[in-house]
């Protein structure tokens, strides 16, 4: 769902005001729904059936095969990717990494974000901020915050993502290949004239 969000982002689009109610036996838009479609679509897009998608679904399964200390090494350079992009004012699609193995059933424990911006700490390490499409909630605050544990020098999981409710481990992540797309959602989505691209337009 990252693709999909930061397309409504880059067009100035108003995510469908659809909320579980609006499915009679599901809780998420059911398969043939134009929603559900649209976001499968996006969620190929991004790892199978696009060059740089299939560029990105082959990093994610080397990359689980490879030692913390060599993802970490490579997590420190596609750090400073994203701080390049969001000063152009642009967030990007990052793919975190979990699994431990290059197996296919192994690829379910990794998982896509959209970072939209990044601060640093007391130290001078660097925090950055995340959009978690499948849980944010636009009734209660939001803040999502990945950055480097304390442990990281003793840890397989050196990242982690602070939300709330819990603590999430991540081996490390890598800047995914995303191209915007117009959401193509019939009946569903409007463009917003007034409003340009702001952090509450990823939510």
């Amino acid at each position: 769902m990252a693709f999909a969000s930061l397309d409504f982002f880059h067009f100035r689009m108003l995510v469908p005001p659809v909320t579980s109610s609006d499915f009679l036996s599901s809780v998420v838009p059911p398969d043939g729904h134009p929603l559900a479609d649209y976001i499968y679509t996006r969620q190929l897009h991004s790892m199978l059936t696009k060059v740089g998608g299939l560029y990105d679904g082959v990093r994610y399964l080397r990359w689980s095969g490879q030692r913390t200390a060599t993802i970490l090494a490579k997590t420190a350079v596609e750090e400073q990717k994203v701080v390049a992009s969001i000063d152009q004012g642009q967030p990007v699609v990052l793919g975190l990494i979990r699994a431990t193995s290059r197996s296919l059933k192994a690829q379910g424990q990794n998982h896509q974000v959209v970072c939209y911006g990044y601060r640093f700490d007391a130290s001078g390490h660097l925090e950055f901020y995340i959009y978690e499409p499948v849980r944010a909630s636009s009734n209660s605050p939001y803040e999502v915050i990945l950055k480097k544990a304390n442990d990281v020098a003793h840890s397989a999981f050196p990242y982690q993502e602070d939300r709330a409710d819990r603590i999430d481990r991540w081996r490390g992540f890598f800047v995914a290949h995303y191209r915007p797309r117009s959401p193509d959602c019939p009946g569903l989505t409007s463009r917003s004239a007034q409003r340009g691209p702001a952090r509450d337009d990823l939510r």
